[in-house]
């Protein structure tokens, strides 16, 4: 992937493959206490808990380092203007986040009716676990450094 203005830095690793399923109700799936998931914050909540998905497919999904503070400008800039193709469904991201390491953060691109969102979940702590936070693309998505951004290979 091309990188203009040195946003993001690849990860050495092998991109992970996420499985697919049949059906994923987040109400139930994205319980808090359940599956290290300790916190959702309003917007996440509020968008994310009523999704059901049907039919999903496999994703090979690859990591990259967020170099930079800033808007979602120059993360868009590092996507070629489109995030179209980094998006993940809300399973993937549930079934990422299971297995995942702790102790880092994370920024996912979810879609919820035609609007794309920036999902993060940095790790509290092994009592709290991960919490969960939605921002619109078109809001005021802050980039974060030192955040590891998910997307599909």
């Amino acid at each position: 992937m091309k990188n203009p203005g040195n946003v993001l830095r690849g990860i050495r690793h092998k991109p992970v493959v996420l499985s697919g399923t049949k059906r994923f109700v987040a109400k139930k799936t994205l319980k808090v206490s359940d599956s290290r998931i300790g916190t959702m914050g309003s917007n996440f909540r509020d968008k994310f808990s009523g999704v059901v998905e049907r039919n999903v497919t496999p994703r090979k999904v690859k990591r990259f380092e967020l170099m930079t503070h800033g808007s979602e400008g120059s993360l868009l800039k590092a996507f070629h203007g489109d995030f179209s193709g980094k998006v993940l469904r809300l399973c993937n991201v549930f079934e990422f986040l299971r297995t995942a390491n702790r102790y880092r953060k994370y920024m996912f691109f979810v879609r919820k009716k035609g609007i794309v969102w920036v999902v993060i979940a940095p790790w509290y702590s092994n009592k709290y676990g991960w919490h969960l936070g939605a921002i619109p693309i078109t809001g005021s998505a802050q980039e974060r450094a030192g955040y590891e951004v998910v997307c599909p290979v």
